[in-house]
């Protein structure tokens, strides 16, 4: 049996992180750096945190194959790191 706590920890502990990370966004669309006063802001933000959340969960998660998951949350990184380069460009 599921106790009732962790069924309300299951869908509020994400929606907490979603409104944290688009509060994060917010403050960074200031109209005095026009290059943050974008679309892209939000969705950048939106998109590191989930890959980035993703690669945690797989390190945390990584028990009897390591080796892959480790691969796996390097691989993310970089293509996250090349994504905000090649956005800066």
């Amino acid at each position: 049996m599921i106790p009732s706590g962790a069924v309300a920890r299951d869908w509020l502990l994400p929606l907490a992180g979603l409104l944290l990370i688009g509060g994060m966004a917010r403050v960074y669309m200031l109209r005095t750096v026009p290059v943050w006063n974008q679309a892209k802001t939000p969705l950048t933000f939106l998109v590191t945190g989930l890959l980035l959340g993703g690669m945690l969960t797989l390190a945390l998660l990584a028990t009897l194959s390591w080796r892959q998951y480790i691969v796996a949350t390097w691989a993310a990184l970089a293509v996250v790191l090349c994504l905000e380069v090649l956005g800066r460009a």
